[in-house]
């Protein structure tokens, strides 16, 4: 039995649905620089690597790019997600365990799955960049979809993630919000991922609080905007 998280505001027709609730390694060179002087000429000798760049003599900081799940993976940084109760954020803890400083980015089609199977699984539907001084810690706000509309959006208590980058999520979220129909993403994701009738029915009359009437109706619509949707943007 899924919990009831509070009225969704949902314009099917016109607008967006919202998911539930508004409770809602390189091989490394070292860094020298060395300077001769004599009366006619003075020379540099620099080389970089991945901790800075040297100019004259100083050491310059220098950030070094990679996708969150790639530098989770390599253990370069520790990332922990987490549910807020609302359908369209979750929020990640990214730690930085290293002497580096990364510029992180959060990759649009991240696809984060929950040890809880009554939580939907979500995914990342706007790109995010963070940079990560070393032994540096940030929580972040990060804008997402959920996956699965038979269940229920993860609330705080909702720890234990997984995360993988899924090239067919990104190209499909990418191509819906590259339309006049964007405001409708959650939409074109449920139907992408075979929302029934029945289960936008059921969605309706249990968290927009509509009329079994009503709620087929509101299905009927979602229905068409999903097919207009897939439509222009394939689902794979």
């Amino acid at each position: 039995m899924r919990k009831a998280l509070g009225l969704l505001l949902i314009t099917c027709v016109t607008g967006a649905v919202a998911c539930k609730s508004e409770t809602t390694t390189n091989n490394l060179s070292d860094t020298s620089a060395t300077t001769m002087t004599d009366t006619s000429a003075t020379t540099s000798t620099m080389a970089t690597d991945l901790t800075g760049t040297s100019t004259t003599g100083t050491m310059v900081a220098e950030s070094h790019s990679i996708g969150l799940v790639d530098a989770t993976n390599a253990e370069y940084v520790t990332s922990s997600w987490a549910g807020t109760g609302n359908s369209g954020t979750m929020t990640v803890r990214i730690v930085n365990r290293t002497e580096r400083e990364w510029l992180i980015h959060v990759d649009v089609g991240t696809k984060l799955e929950p040890s809880n199977s009554g939580v939907q699984s979500m995914v990342v539907t706007e790109e995010l960049h963070v940079t990560m001084h070393p032994h540096d810690s940030q929580t972040l706000d990060v804008e997402v979809s959920c996956l699965d509309i038979s269940k229920d959006t993860p609330d705080t208590t909702d720890r234990g993630w997984s995360a993988n980058v899924s090239t067919g999520l990104a190209a499909f979220i990418g191509c819906v919000k590259g339309g006049d129909d964007a405001d409708k993403l959650q939409i074109a994701v449920w139907a992408a991922r075979g929302a029934t009738r029945e289960q936008w029915v059921d969605y309706f009359v249990t968290y927009q609080g509509a009329s079994r009437a009503e709620a087929l109706q509101m299905a009927i619509a979602a229905e068409d905007d999903g097919r207009a949707i897939l439509a222009r943007c394939p689902s794979s």
